[in-house]
């Protein structure tokens, strides 16, 4: 009987050393993560100004991130980039009916700001070899729900009928300037 009993216990003990050598194996692996993840990583250049563009719209592949500051944004000292580019993927900050390079709203009502809007977020697309129809997501927000056709009277003309962005719209209480409409997108830059 001793020996039965013998067999057992190396078995179980056998069974909680291979447990024990997993454990220390996950460990070690999750250790060597964690000091990846926190070994010092060069920050990413951040570029301003019309001799960005090219190298941005050519993706810069070297780079994992590249940031786009028009001439005029850059000169206000704006706390944001007007675009980053993560990838194939170029993503727009919010942008609103300002005058180009000021903080003054075109006047007009939310017709005119959406038109001016969407002009703003052009002239960054087309600075940076990018066009209404590179446009996959947007998000919309209007400071005034009720005005939402008014503004998608205006937006849908700025895409191809069949080749419209997945959308998501909702109102907001306040937006920066005191403006009706803030927009941002999400485009797909490929190769370029």
């Amino acid at each position: 009987m001793p020996k039965r009993r013998d067999a057992k216990l190396f078995q179980v003990r056998r069974r909680q050393v291979r447990k024990d050598r997993l454990v220390d194996l996950i460990l070690a692996e999750y250790r060597l993560v964690l000091f990846e993840a926190k070994a010092p990583q060069p920050p990413p250049e951040v570029h301003d100004g019309a001799q960005t563009s090219a190298a941005f719209a050519a993706g810069m592949e070297e780079q994992t991130l590249h940031f786009y500051n028009s001439p005029a944004a850059a000169a206000a000292k704006l706390p944001f980039s007007q675009a980053v580019r993560v990838g194939d993927v170029v993503y727009l900050s919010g942008s609103l009916g300002n005058v180009p390079g000021t903080r003054e709203l075109v006047p007009g009502g939310i017709e005119a700001e959406a038109k001016q809007t969407m002009e703003n977020i052009g002239a960054v697309l087309k600075a940076n070899s990018l066009s209404f129809d590179d446009v996959f997501k947007c998000t919309v927000m209007i400071a005034d729900i009720s005005k939402w056709e008014a503004f998608n009277k205006v937006y849908v003309t700025y895409f191809k009928p069949d080749r419209l962005p997945a959308r998501s719209a909702f109102g907001a209480n306040g937006l920066a300037l005191g403006a009706q409409v803030e927009l941002e997108c999400w485009t797909y830059a490929g190769k370029r």
